[in-house]
């Protein structure tokens, strides 16, 4: 089985966008069609469902995803830790990031770490909120950034808050909501509303329930979000909203639009780098550094 083309599918499987995934793997959309097209054939099991209009994962391919990102992180750190030994690289650090919390300055940070420190190697790989948490506690992971959305992280690991969130909701421009400066949690009542699959995501999904909670009214909760490409389609085949924290509308057009929701909770989600305080390290802390200084310039 050709790892690159699990690669190639756990890629698609994020972005879930045929033409987006090509350009990033620098490979042409025919070829990446063909690709995904070889390893359902070889694996016996479809992995995608294509309309005119989107593409998502199956349940099968959904739960591959998700076990193959954790599978080819770790094939990769064996692989840079056994090329470490003949190769003549300073050091390395592992790097696991949320995509909507990181790619305002993480391109940035890595570009001036590079500078200061030209023999470090980079490995950059893009997970799920409890992913990276299990990560960084694990030690499999030597800095994380992600989305802190109940306030507390497990005992031993440091975090540096980074960006204050605020909770609302994702509508289409021409959904009713979308004209509503802020709304409150009753207002989505009438309205099916998007949050974030337990299966892949459960503190998010935890989160979500219990500040939605707040407003003492039954909604219409679908748990069906397992990355930002199925928040769309959601949309426009319901013509709900879909919970979310507001850094999230950088992924969407022009054509949606985020809504604060106003709530007693005062706990709101932030975007914060976490690490483990027993792995620390002058390399680690240069970076932390580099860090803090690239998001006060943004």
């Amino acid at each position: 089985m050709d790892i690159s083309m699990l690669r190639e599918f756990v890629i698609l499987a994020d972005n879930l966008n045929f033409s987006a995934t090509a350009k990033q793997l620098y490979i042409s959309q025919p070829v990446l069609s063909r690709h995904i097209q070889l390893l359902e054939k070889e694996l016996g099991i479809p992995l995608l469902i294509r309309d005119s209009h989107s593409v998502r994962p199956t349940k099968s391919g959904r739960l591959l995803a998700r076990r193959l990102k954790r599978i080819l992180l770790e094939l990769d750190r064996a692989l840079e830790e056994a090329n470490q030994l003949d190769a003549d690289i300073e050091s390395r650090l592992n790097i696991g990031y949320l995509i909507i919390a990181s790619d305002s300055f993480l391109p940035e940070l890595c570009h001036r770490f590079h500078i200061a420190h030209s023999g470090v190697h980079l490995s950059l790989h893009a997970l799920e909120i409890d992913e990276i948490m299990e990560g960084v506690s694990q030690g499999s992971l030597d800095i994380g950034y992600t989305t802190i959305v109940d306030g507390v992280i497990p005992n031993g690991l440091c975090s540096l808050p980074l960006v204050q969130e605020q909770y609302g909701v994702i509508v289409h421009t021409s959904h009713r909501l979308a004209s509503f400066d802020t709304i409150t949690i009753p207002d989505l009542q009438p309205y099916p509303v998007l949050i974030a699959n337990r299966e892949v995501m459960s503190s998010a999904s935890h989160a979500a329930r219990q500040f939605l909670k707040q407003g003492k009214v039954d909604l219409d909760i679908r748990e069906e979000m397992n990355d930002i490409g199925s928040v769309k389609p959601f949309l426009l085949s319901t013509g709900g909203a879909a919970f979310s924290v507001s850094h999230a509308i950088a992924y969407f057009g022009a054509e949606y639009t985020f809504v604060p929701i106003e709530a007693d909770d005062e706990t709101a989600p932030v975007i914060a780098a976490i690490w483990k305080k027993s792995h620390e390290s002058e390399l680690l802390l240069s970076f932390i550094e580099l860090l803090e200084q690239t998001v006060s310039t943004d």
